[in-house]
């Protein structure tokens, strides 16, 4: 409060936010199951957004591709396939349908043969 030029007191507001708190909580918790399942997963796991950047890159993609998550994450997927990446084939052959490609060993750039299935997941965020 303001009176004769000067400061005399002071409001304060407070708002209870447990519940933010607790949702924010188990909202991380199950980022880190899901994190924690992915990682253990003894296939290769590579999401990546609209723009064909990775988002996630699991332990047995480190090992197939011969590349560190940190850095495989921000990069454009392209690079570990040879010749062109078959985005095309979500439209054509629908989810889930095994595919056949060459993959691309970022440390060797040697090439090896693969299986590959796709899934399409919206979020929020994008596709």
């Amino acid at each position: 409060m303001v009176r004769d030029g000067g400061v005399h007191g002071v409001v304060t507001t407070f708002f209870d936010i447990s519940e933010k708190i607790k949702m924010r909580d188990e909202l991380r918790h199950g980022q880190i199951v899901m994190e924690r399942l992915v990682g253990a997963v003894t296939d290769g796991v590579i999401t990546f957004d609209d723009d064909r950047r990775i988002l996630v890159f699991n332990n047995a993609a480190e090992r197939m591709f011969l590349t560190p998550a940190r850095e495989a994450l921000g990069s454009l997927v392209d690079r570990f396939f040879d010749g062109q990446f078959p985005l095309h084939a979500l439209a054509t052959q629908g989810q889930g349908a095994l595919l056949a490609l060459t993959g691309r060993r970022s440390a060797t750039h040697a090439t090896f043969h693969l299986e590959a299935s796709f899934s399409r997941i919206v979020t929020e965020d994008g596709t």
